[in-house]
């Protein structure tokens, strides 16, 4: 686990390194570009949590983002002209797209967007929720083996029985199997973002109902 405890000033190095778009940058944000993603350790998903959770300007966002989902989850989602569109963390939402990306490069992990951006901060909402217990509780590490089987491996052994608790799931946000055509909004709010993120990178037009998130999304590349 890399030392960055303290994250002070890191959005000004983050604006430094956007601002450079040197070839270690470059190289680091896209060398999975056309690769199959790694699994990433469910250890660096939580320390990313955790950094999240105590640092004063990204729990600030963090509580941001936080009362959005419970809104998005209670009546979403939203078409871009709706009023409760007046209420989107836009400056929150941006902060976790520059944040994840500048963690994973301080910390030496893999840059993978499902595991920092989507299963992290989503996480990180549900424990300031209430909906999940803080970032070190074994049920936590549980619901991410389980919930991001797809992208999150066990860490260490004692991780793998983690993984196959299955009573912990039997919240309101436990899933049905993908068979089933029943989508939850939560899971319709995590593939929209999905959406937005690819159609940002590739430059596809946006549709008016995810505008907004196109404009916030991460990995936009870089003018000229």
């Amino acid at each position: 686990m890399a030392d960055i405890e303290d994250i002070t000033g890191w959005r000004d190095e983050f604006n430094d390194l956007e601002g450079r778009w040197d070839n270690e940058w470059v190289a680091f944000l896209y060398q999975f570009l056309n690769k199959l993603e790694p699994m990433i350790p469910v250890s660096q998903v939580l320390h990313f949590i955790k950094i999240l959770l105590e640092n004063e300007d990204t729990l600030a966002a963090m509580k941001e983002v936080a009362e959005w989902e419970k809104l998005m989850d209670a009546s979403g989602p939203f078409e871009d002209d709706a009023p409760e569109m007046e209420l989107y963390p836009e400056d929150a939402v941006v902060m976790m797209n520059e944040f994840w990306r500048w963690f994973c490069f301080r910390a030496g992990y893999p840059p993978v967007y499902a595991a920092f951006r989507l299963a992290g901060v989503d996480v990180a909402s549900d424990i300031l929720r209430g909906d999940l217990p803080g970032v070190q509780s074994p049920e936590t590490k549980a619901f991410l083996l389980k919930r991001y089987a797809f992208i999150l491996r066990a860490s260490e052994e004692g991780d793998l029985a983690l993984a196959g608790k299955r009573s912990f799931f039997s919240t309101r946000r436990s899933l049905a199997p993908f068979s089933n055509l029943v989508v939850s909004k939560h899971w319709m709010r995590l593939s929209r973002e999905a959406t937005d993120f690819y159609m940002s990178i590739n430059r596809f037009p946006a549709t008016r109902t995810s505008q907004k998130s196109v404009e916030t999304s991460e990995f936009r590349l870089k003018p000229g």
